[in-house]
Parts: C-alpha cells; sequence; structure tokens
C-alpha cells in the first residue's frame, strides 16, 4: 500500500512480482491502463499494527527471505525510501518510450537487488549478479516484444499464456546464475520451485477460452503496434506545416482517422469501405462546432457522451457493431446504447 508503506513480503509470489513489476508496480500500464502506483487515499499514511505482525520470517532453517537483517521490505527505510523517490521523479510523457520504460524497469530491479543481497551486493560475486541483470534483461525485452504482439492481434489469453511462458524462463535464468541459497533470497523460492503470476480464473473471466464469438475482435489483418501507431501520429504531426491551410488540416486529419484503423481494426481493412468511413469522417469534423455546441445544449452535464453518440450513429451505417466498439475504443454495450 503506497502511503503505508505496508507490503505483503513474505507472500508466495511477492517476490517474483517485485521483480517484474516493481513494488508498486509498472508506472506505465499496459495500453494505458491500470498505472501505477494506484493511490485512492493521498491523506492516508503511517503503519498499521495490526496489519504487520511478526517483522521476522523464518524458515526451517531458520534463513531470512532477506539478508538484510531480520527485515521485509517495509521495514528497510532506505530500500522503500529510495522506491519512493524513483516512482515520485518518474516523468510518465517519457516513459511512452519503450527504451525510457526498459531503463525505469531495471532501475526498480536494481534497487530489489541492493535490497535482497545489500548495499553493495556482498552476498554474490559480480558474475552472478551480472547474471541476474541479463536474465532481467531477457524478461523486459520479451515482455516488450509480446505487449507490441498483443497491441496487434487483441488475443489476451494467448498474451497471458506468453507471459507465464516468459516468467518461467526468468526463473529457470535466475537459477541458472545463481546457487539455490541466492535464489531462495532473490525470491523466496526454492531452487527447483517455478510459478505463474497469472490467475487462471480471472484470466478465463476476461478472455474466455479464446472461441467465443463475443471475445473475438473484428479481424482485417495485422494491426500496428501501440509503439508504431504512436511513432506515426508523431511523424505525421511533425511533417505537418505550422501554420496549414483548412485542405491540409483536413488531410491531416484524414490520415490520423486512417492510423486509427489501422491500429484498431487492421491494417486490411477493405479499400471501398476504408474511404467510406473517412468520407463520414470529413463530415464529422466540418460539423465539430456545431455539434459540439449542440452537446454542450443537450448535455450540460457531459457534452462528451453528445460527440461520442454523433460519432456512433455516424459510423454505425458504416461498421458492425464490434468494428465500431473497437475503432472507438468502446464496449459493444456502449454502441447499443448510443445508437
Amino acid at each position: 500500500m503506497s502511503q503505508s508503506n505496508i507490503t505483503v513480503d513474505g507472500a508466495r509470489g511477492y517476490s517474483l512480482s517485485v521483480s517484474l513489476f516493481g513494488v508498486l508496480g509498472r508506472e506505465r500500464g499496459f495500453l494505458g491502463r491500470c498505472k501505477a502506483p494506484f493511490v485512492d487515499f493521498p491523506g492516508v499514511t503511517g503503519d498499521l499494527p495490526a496489519c504487520i505482525g511478526d517483522t521476522v520470517l523464518h524458515t526451517g532453517d531458520d534463513v531470512r527471505v532477506s539478508f538484510n537483517p531480520g527485515r521485509r521490505d517495509y521495514e528497510d527505510v532506505r530500500y522503500m525510501s529510495e522506491v519512493r523517490e524513483l516512482y515520485q521523479r518518474v516523468n510518465a510523457g517519457a516513459l511512452q518510450d519503450t527504451t525510457a520504460l526498459f531503463e525505469n524497469q531495471m532501475q526498480h530491479f536494481r534497487l530489489f537487488l541492493n535490497h535482497k543481497f545489500g548495499y553493495p551486493q556482498d552476498r554474490v560475486s559480480s558474475a552472478e549478479y551480472h547474471r541476474i541483470m541479463v536474465a532481467r534483461e531477457n524478461f523486459e525485452s520479451r515482455r516488450i516484444r509480446a505487449e507490441e504482439a498483443f497491441a496487434e492481434t487483441r488475443d489476451g489469453l494467448a498474451f497471458v499464456r506468453k507471459f507465464d511462458e516468459m516468467t518461467l524462463e526468468f526463473q529457470d535464468e535466475v537459477a541458472q546464475a545463481v546457487d539455490g541459497q541466492a535464489y531462495f533470497t532473490l525470491l523466496n523460492l526454492s531452487p527447483d520451485e517455478r510459478i505463474v503470476l497469472s490467475d487462471p480464473e480471472g484470466t478465463f473471466e476476461a478472455y474466455g477460452d479464446g472461441t467465443e464469438p463475443g471475445e473475438q475482435q473484428p479481424d482485417h489483418g495485422p494491426r500496428l503496434s501501440q509503439a508504431e501507431y504512436e511513432r506515426r501520429i508523431s511523424a505525421l504531426n511533425a511533417s505537418s506545416p505550422a501554420i496549414p491551410t483548412s485542405e491540409q488540416e483536413e488531410a491531416r486529419r484524414l490520415a490520423e482517422m486512417s492510423l486509427l484503423i489501422d491500429y484498431h481494426l487492421g491494417q486490411n481493412f477493405p479499400t471501398d469501405r476504408r474511404e467510406r468511413v473517412l468520407q463520414e469522417h470529413r463530415k464529422l469534423t466540418r460539423r465539430f462546432v456545431w455539434r459540439l455546441l449542440r452537446s454542450l445544449l443537450t448535455h450540460p452535464f457531459s457534452p462528451s457522451d453528445g460527440l461520442a453518440r454523433a460519432q456512433v450513429r455516424s459510423f454505425s451505417k458504416l461498421l458492425k457493431d464490434d468494428e465500431l466498439a473497437a475503432l472507438l475504443d468502446l464496449d459493444v454495450e456502449d454502441v447499443t446504447r448510443l445508437k
């Protein structure tokens, strides 16, 4: 818990989760969602004694989880202070760049190693430390590629399976990098134990078994990855004149819409249908000011609902409900409601 500095250190899987996500999670959530840390009550601080309990975790041979004597992470003042500082100083905008996100995750992992093995790492050799870092770098590279692939396919169940596979590979590489004691110290798992972090029931609830019609995304070929979509949008804006003519501005908006189709629906979206969608988009943008004023009058407390309704009603003549939901990033139920 961010404000209280309480964690669940000692719980099964916690150390593995911190290794891969940090104490409070990743600052840039995948596809812009679930960003960390999540702060709901920023005024609540301090420890809750009833939640802390015994501060020393023993195992069969009185081996502690961390080489920091008798302390879980929330009792390691230096570690938690550095973790909090890293979260506070991060530039969320900069993390849209995968290189910056990669380095940010490695900074979190270095702090975790310092907590587990000391400042400096006097419990593992420099060669072992390097091999652990390589294992973590390998995982982060695989995660970025997997997320980019998911942005194209939107196959959630396949992504979760891939993530489980990468999690197991990370544990294998760490086990090969250090001895059994260091492996236990780092992950709080026995050297021959492997676990995954995904929830099978939650995965099925979110994505089904991959065959239900309601879970299928529109299939119009490969989609642009989030990184490629953002790169092309940036290049398009950079190439536009500082003071464009009305024709140039309209051309830029149509190009942006075409890229949105490539990103959400697929790069093989039929040419004739694409042209009709772009024509409808042109009509919408030309009437934007009038629609905004009308939305303010008809939906004074939520004018965006009026604009969304206008988009849904215009494009519903050209797109199926699932295509429309994907294009506008809505639920199918919202599309039905706004028609």
